[in-house]
């Protein structure tokens, strides 16, 4: 068996079982303002009724692994409704998918902080997590748990279960959902002689990847394509281009095609993943574009020097330092940032400052106020959203400063105390 380490204590076992319930009790009683299930994924589904599949008949901004378990979990709702119908038991389905997968992060988070410091400290983490508010509109309305419980199974996998394949799967798997846990790659490289889990990632990424690839390479190439000619949205990097949208991708309406209402853009926005011509996509200036580049280097200059440092440490806690670092610099270096995205942060912070919780609950209020408050109340406020982005980045910088002084430099001796902390109860 995969999991032969003894099960977390029974008042865990308690915050897993009320964690995974309340979302359950959430997703039933509570209805999002917005949900990516059923007002955008949903119609599209609809048409394998008349034959039209993804990959096979249309692009989607969405890999193809997550597109077709979409597809299969459609099917499963019209077969078995639980109740519900339409778009109403495909979101239920899905949601029901990110309370599986939030579930097992609140699992895999207990052991890689049991494994960091204590089990003290690993209980607290959990309940820490199973409160915060992140996760509950996560899951009615999109699918960013799926990725980052993978994400969080592939460093359980290689640090608490020593078994790298498994963790290679993970990041596959991940990345076959959402390209983001790509970016843990490098982390299977925490002991010598890792070529065959990189390896392995390469094959399980080609499996899912190539063969739509050949039989309708045009929509595959689009997806890519559009991956990396996207404009960015609601990071600095946007603001600096004069963009102060949301992150809609397909045609823009103007006084040649009107829009009077939000379920006539979504239907525009269906409408244009039917042909690979992108070309609404908008041009980034030149001058963003040498900014992002040199920024980029920058990036990857940190990125290879604290590289070497976790493996010249060749320690838990600076490989730890490493991921956490990798996955926060991300954040503040892509060009573009859903409010949903923190779903992948908040874990990795918790996990690497669990004293710092004030700071935590700062970011998730920005959050908070992005989204719901400007998206859905104040759009048109440029200075509410410049103040959200430059706000949030800073609190990126800030941790991925912290994270270097405290797995890196070893400044913070608050890692060194709680690691060598005896079990307790709180």
């Amino acid at each position: 068996m995969l999991l032969k380490e003894k099960m977390p204590s029974p008042r865990v076992q308690t915050i897993l079982w009320v964690f995974g319930l309340t979302k359950i009790f959430c997703l039933v009683w509570f209805q999002p303002l917005c949900s990516e299930f059923t007002d955008y994924q949903y119609p599209l589904l609809e048409l394998t009724r008349q034959g039209y599949f993804p990959f096979l008949d249309y692009w989607l901004e969405y890999p193809p692994l997550f597109a077709w378990l979409a597809v299969g979990i459609y099917w499963l709702s019209q077969l078995m409704p639980l109740g519900s119908s339409g778009p109403s038991a495909y979101g239920l389905y899905m949601g029901i998918l990110m309370i599986i997968a939030e579930v097992s992060m609140l699992y895999f988070l207990w052991y890689i902080a049991k494994k960091l410091y204590s089990e003290f400290h690993a209980e607290r983490i959990a309940w820490i997590y199973a409160g915060l508010f992140t996760s509950f509109f996560a899951i009615e309305a999109f699918f960013d748990s799926l990725p980052a419980a993978m994400m969080l199974g592939a460093l359980y996998f290689l640090w608490v279960k020593d078994r790298p394949y498994l963790a290679s799967f993970c990041i596959a798997l991940g990345a076959g959902i959402k390209l983001i846990p790509i970016i843990l790659i490098p982390v299977l490289f925490h002991k010598k002689k890792q070529i065959g889990p990189l390896l392995m990632t390469g094959i399980w990424l080609s499996l899912f990847f190539i063969p739509l690839l050949w039989y309708r390479p045009g929509w595959s190439t689009t997806f890519f394509r559009v991956s990396l000619e996207r404009p960015p949205w609601e990071t600095i990097w946007a603001i600096a281009d004069q963009e102060f949208g949301f992150g809609y991708l397909g045609p823009i309406p103007d006084e040649t095609m009107p829009i009077r209402s939000t379920e006539e853009l979504l239907a525009l926005r269906t409408q244009s993943r039917f042909s690979t011509d992108v070309s609404f996509l908008l041009p980034t200036s030149i001058r963003v574009k040498i900014i992002y580049a040199i920024a980029t280097l920058a990036f990857l200059g940190i990125f290879l020097y604290s590289w070497q440092k976790a493996k010249s440490k060749a320690d838990i806690q600076s490989w730890f330092g490493f991921a956490a670092l990798i996955i926060v610099l991300f954040f503040i270096h892509t060009k573009g940032w859903s409010p949903q995205f923190i779903t992948y942060v908040i874990p990795i912070l918790l996990l690497a400052f669990p004293d710092k919780i004030h700071l935590i609950l700062l970011l998730i209020l920005i959050n908070f106020i992005e989204m719901p408050i400007w998206v859905f109340r104040w759009p048109e406020n440029r200075w509410l959203l410049c103040s959200v982005v430059l706000s949030r980045t800073a609190v990126l910088a800030y941790f991925a400063y912290q994270i270097w002084q405290r797995f890196f430099q070893k400044l913070d001796l608050w890692t060194q105390e709680s690691s060598l902390s005896k079990e307790s109860t709180l």
